[in-house]
């Protein structure tokens, strides 16, 4: 009996969990890495620091996310993001795209020469962008097996990023319906962003204190470098219903 209570309780969670509304997009969208047509209203997440919005056409589904924090774009940038899509909702790691791609193996990322606040970030966004043409299809099987396979931009998949006048990072995605995504037209689904994250370096000499400072604001500086930087970003969207046609 007790069994039986416990799995409706978790089933009317599941049945009352907040369902994010995608608004049709009133006109054709190609990603290009500006902000000139994004949508008026975005949408807030605490816990991940991003602002982000989900619209869709007759043929495509558009995500938009906006990074302003810098620790946040270092690891976009250097580690890579993966968009996983969940056809029907939920926070399945199944299928996705790797975009910007991280290293092929990415050995533990040190933090030993990586001070936030010198770190010259209009410098690492423009060498960047330059390499962004590397898009990776994730699908993962029911053994936890993950396949890999590179995929060229194109006409219907296309995925860009840039940087607005405030120096915020611009993450625009374009996802046809019926592609290898499994998104159905009208149909609901979730959406996760992930992030790498850097690995924890056993000395921290190098995010210590600024002469003048003083070693209190330098400890407490380093512990809030290493909470950023080697915890991945996330953000889940469990369901989103498409609204109107």
């Amino acid at each position: 009996m007790r069994n039986w209570l416990i799995l409706w309780s978790l089933l009317l969670l599941y049945a009352c969990a907040p369902v994010f509304i995608s608004s049709p997009y009133p006109h054709s969208f190609i990603p290009d890495g500006q902000d000139t047509d994004w949508p008026d209203k975005m949408y807030h997440d605490e816990k991940s620091g991003l602002n982000y919005a989900v619209l869709h056409d007759q043929g495509y589904v558009y995500v938009f996310l906006e990074a302003e924090a810098p620790h946040t774009q270092l690891k976009m940038l250097v580690t890579g993001m993966k968009l996983w899509v969940v056809p029907g909702g939920g926070k399945q790691k199944e299928k996705g795209i790797y975009f910007p791609v991280g290293p092929p193996t990415p050995p533990p990322a040190s933090l030993e020469y990586i001070n936030l606040s010198e770190l010259d970030l209009l410098a690492l966004q423009r060498n960047s962008l330059e390499k962004m043409s590397q898009l990776q299809w994730i699908g993962v099987n029911g053994k936890g097996t993950t396949a890999w396979k590179n995929l060229r931009q194109q006409q219907e998949l296309a995925v860009r990023i840039g940087f607005d006048r405030q120096g915020r990072l611009l993450y625009e995605a374009r996802l046809p319906y019926g592609s290898f995504l499994g998104i159905q037209r009208g149909q609901p689904f979730g959406l996760g962003v992930e992030t790498g994250s850097f690995g924890r370096p056993t000395e921290l000499g190098d995010l210590a204190a600024r002469p003048g400072q003083g070693e209190s604001y330098g400890a407490q500086r380093r512990v809030m470098a290493l909470a950023e930087l080697t915890t991945p970003t996330t953000l889940w969207v469990k369901k989103i219903r498409p609204a109107g046609p």
